[in-house]
């Protein structure tokens, strides 16, 4: 036998062999890949009251420091694609010394004076509305409580007009004004 015509079946043997423990070792392990995504939850919110709430006129000399003049319900309503536990920030312009008391700068004449904002409870009248401890600022936010699919859940607030503590000098009479966002946060 010639060497030519014993190189050609070794040669063939090896690419057998080469072949073969090649499919053996892409048979031996394979890789999957996962991906997902994770957001924060997706709610609509809106109020049962017509905007803007208007509250009647007051007199200046009948309105005491650190107290309300008027208060009036607000409900917002939560409703959320995915069941979620979501809380309630709100936002806006407060008076520089009561960060509790929001106001429209530009828009109010009157000073001393701001709109409050507290969970509703029960029992809470003009009288005993004040606090600065239970007030809604713009640094907390407030529990909204747990909201299922596609269901519109409410929550009740109080908003007050109120005369900030500490402005028996300062209070000054003229329009009052405030713009309050309700915005929906997560966790």
């Amino acid at each position: 036998m010639s060497k030519h015509n014993l190189i050609k079946p070794v040669l063939a043997a090896v690419i057998c062999i080469l072949g073969a423990t090649g499919s053996a070792s892409a048979a031996s392990d394979a890789t999957a890949q996962f991906k997902s995504s994770i957001t924060v939850g997706t709610c609509d919110i809106s109020f049962k009251e017509t905007m803007p709430m208007s509250f009647s006129s007051k007199s200046i000399d009948a309105t005491a420091e650190g107290k309300a003049t008027e208060i009036k319900p607000l409900t917002t309503v939560v409703k959320c694609a995915t069941a979620n536990k979501p809380e309630i920030k709100l936002s806006g312009t407060v008076l520089p010394t009561k960060g509790m008391i929001f106001f429209d700068a530009k828009a109010n004449s009157a000073q001393g004076f701001g709109f409050m904002v507290r969970e509703d409870k029960t029992g809470l009248t003009a009288a005993n509305f004040y606090s600065e401890t239970d007030a809604v600022s713009p640094a907390s936010t407030t529990d909204y409580g747990t909201v299922g699919v596609g269901t519109e859940t409410e929550k009740k607030w109080m908003i007050g007009l109120v005369r900030a503590d500490g402005t028996a000098e300062s209070a000054k009479a003229g329009d009052v004004e405030a713009s309050v966002k309700f915005s929906v946060a997560f966790k």
